[in-house]
């Protein structure tokens, strides 16, 4: 079974890509990413009909309700 991700958990693995994200106090008491949450991004992305979007616009997607998580 894949892991649910809320859109909660697609703020902070989104906020988690960011490149400075070690100097950002809020994303202190994120946990990393996990391998289910990786694959379940990625089964999401890969629904995308039109092939127009990437790992952090899917994130985007669920934080935002427009997809499933």
């Amino acid at each position: 079974m894949t892991q649910e991700i809320t859109p909660k958990r697609a703020k902070e693995l989104r906020m988690l890509c960011s490149p400075f994200v070690f100097m950002n106090d809020r994303c202190k008491d994120f946990k990393p990413e996990t391998e289910s949450e990786r694959k379940r991004v990625k089964e999401i992305w890969n629904k995308n009909p039109n092939g127009l979007s990437s790992y952090f616009s899917t994130l985007c997607e669920i934080e935002h309700g427009r997809t499933k998580g």
